[in-house]
């Protein structure tokens, strides 16, 4: 059964205000209430969004004009086609799923160069070179 849930503007003009949003419990009940092409519209936009977030936060941020021309000749010399996520990535792609940054995995590496996992460590070196050669 579906739920109820009051939510306020924080900020802005119309602070203080609220407003209820109706919380589905199962895709079935989503298909009954809004129709099977409302719901699939509301899941392929969230999808595109959540994507678009994903690869617009694996670009280098704050280059300035030079270093933004290196980075994008380099995207578009891997990158013939200026597809940045491929329809193969698309297909592997869910949205629980989160990519380990280079300073997690620089992280991980400094404790298993700690732990006496030499081997592991320059791996996980080499992942993190690897990312940040890409971007």
């Amino acid at each position: 059964m579906a739920t109820y849930n009051v939510q306020e503007y924080k900020d802005g003009d119309w602070k203080g205000f609220k407003f209820t949003v109706k919380q589905f419990d199962s895709a079935a009940e989503a298909v009954e209430a809004i129709g099977e092409s409302n719901v699939l519209a509301l899941l392929n936009q969230q999808v595109a969004s959540r994507i678009r977030a994903k690869v617009k936060n694996s670009l280098p941020k704050g280059l300035n004009e030079d270093d933004l021309k290196t980075q994008q000749s380099r995207l578009q010399e891997k990158h013939h086609d200026g597809i940045l996520f491929s329809s193969d990535d698309a297909d592997k792609w869910k949205p629980d799923q989160r990519e380990l940054t280079p300073t997690a995995m620089f992280k991980l590496a400094q404790a298993a160069f700690n732990s006496g996992k030499i081997e592991e460590g320059n791996d996980l070196l080499k992942q993190m070179a690897s990312m940040m050669g890409e971007a």
